[in-house]
């Protein structure tokens, strides 16, 4: 599994597949070389399953993206 097949299934908007890659171990939030996560790819290609995903597996806090108050 790499960092690429995480960014390739949120530009998809493949939820199942992005489950299954953190489910088996892969980096939630790897940046790419701009400082984009997948999770920011998601939202840019407004895959809303595959943004749902990520943050249920904690995407964004880890990253420093999303805020708790």
């Amino acid at each position: 599994m790499t960092d690429k097949e995480m960014f390739a299934a949120a530009e998809r908007g493949d939820a199942a597949a992005l489950k299954q890659l953190i489910a088996a171990g892969a980096p939630v939030d790897p940046r790419d070389a701009t400082g984009q996560t997948p999770l920011l790819l998601a939202v840019a290609r407004d895959r809303l399953d595959a943004a749902i995903a990520l943050i249920e597996a904690g995407a964004g806090r880890k990253a420093g993206l999303l805020y708790q108050r």
